[in-house]
């Protein structure tokens, strides 16, 4: 290889510069000179420069030593004017089977040159392969569509739960809306019925208090087997100035169980045998003779039970009107609470409870336990039933 001048290129033909690359063909009988980078076709490595063959050579050794006419010459191959064409655009060697070149020239050919000319067979898959690869890629196109159509079947499935949950939302709004308007209902019906049933027992307190507006009741008088109430009365009521007639008197007894024996047997050494013995009732036919009995018991201070012949000792004897259970408590209640409030007075009058602050004051009626909170305090409810 030489940058001199020399000659022109025989594939060109163009003359040699300085700064051209040449390349000689290593035949002793051709001395052929070619530019190295763009008339030559794919450039040789290094340790093929000694021994390349040019491309007219080695079609003559193709044909057996005679001269192709269509091997390039001169002149021929490239055109000064293409020279700037990049060699990897260069057509290669013309297309032949590679067994016509001799040995000789197989070992100088470059390894891309016969890499390129392997047959397109042996780069194929074997047919065995390509039908298990197609039997496969079917299997998972398979596959993918079974789980696309149970996609779906889930998806659908969700969509059909989501309405029924969105129905189910729904229906308890709808329920959650109407629950509070039950809930507002049944307080007003509540407080409603509350007023009511309040009303209702007041009414029916009111009746049994009319009921026992001709009764008196006797408390103090000591209880024995043999004793005659009837004629226990007459004489109560001749001490206390009243013309009491056996036609006047309805009925009477003492009311509440029958204690023991020995509950008498205990208590009758006691002081206060008056308070372990029943209360004495007794109906009046006319309600003016009641009155005229109690009006006569606040004259006097005090009737023991010596005075009307009953027992030995000077127990008090009280004549009081009679009260229903409910008046009752609530009259026992009344006492106490007046008494803490500064309330002098605390009495009955034909049913009904009386206070007064003091001498002079008006009095304050109560006829339930409403009235009770409101007027002296406390937190006192009233009972429930008899």
């Amino acid at each position: 290889m030489s940058t001199q001048t020399i000659s022109s290129c025989a594939g060109c033909t163009s003359g040699f510069s300085r700064r051209d690359k040449i390349i000689d063909c290593s035949r002793t009988s051709c001395g052929k000179r070619y530019h190295k980078d763009d008339c030559i076709g794919p450039i040789p490595l290094d340790g093929e420069l000694s021994t390349w063959i040019c491309p007219q050579c080695v079609c003559e050794s193709r044909m057996g030593g005679a001269k192709n006419p269509s091997t390039p010459g001169r002149g021929t191959l490239r055109s000064p004017e293409s020279r700037s064409v990049p060699p990897q655009q260069m057509k290669d060697l013309p297309s032949s089977d590679s067994q016509a070149l001799s040995p000789e020239l197989k070992e100088t050919l470059p390894p891309s040159n016969l890499q390129a000319q392997l047959p397109q067979s042996k780069m194929a898959l074997p047919s065995s392969d390509l039908q298990a690869l197609t039997d496969e890629i079917r299997l998972l196109r398979a596959t993918v569509f079974s789980f696309k159509q149970e996609i779906e079947t889930i998806s659908s499935s969700v969509s059909k739960i989501n309405k029924q949950l969105e129905e189910v939302v729904a229906h308890i709004s709808i329920t959650d809306v109407r629950i509070s308007a039950l809930e507002k209902r049944s307080e007003t019906e509540s407080a409603l019925l509350k007023q009511q049933v309040s009303s209702l027992q007041e009414q029916l307190n009111t009746q049994a208090q009319a009921h026992v507006r001709n009764e008196i009741e006797i408390i103090g008088l000591p209880e024995s087997s043999n004793e005659n109430l009837q004629h226990i009365a007459m004489v109560a009521a001749k001490k206390l100035g009243v013309d009491l007639k056996d036609q006047d008197v309805d009925w009477i007894t003492r009311a509440g169980p029958i204690q023991a024996k020995s509950t008498h047997a205990s208590v009758s050494s006691r002081t206060d045998v008056a308070q372990f013995c029943r209360p004495v009732v007794m109906r009046l036919v006319r309600r003016t003779k009641r009155d005229e009995l109690l009006k006569a018991t606040k004259g006097r201070k005090s009737v023991t039970a010596s005075d009307l012949q009953v027992g030995d000792k000077p127990t008090k004897v009280f004549f009081n009107e009679r009260l229903t259970r409910e008046n009752r408590l609530l009259f026992r209640e009344a006492r106490l609470r007046a008494s803490q409030a500064g309330y002098k007075f605390c009495w009955t009058s034909n049913g009904f409870i009386n206070v007064r602050k003091q001498e002079g004051s008006p009095a304050i009626r109560i006829r339930n336990s409403v009235e009770l909170a409101d007027r002296l305090g406390g937190g006192y409810s009233a009972p429930q039933g008899n």
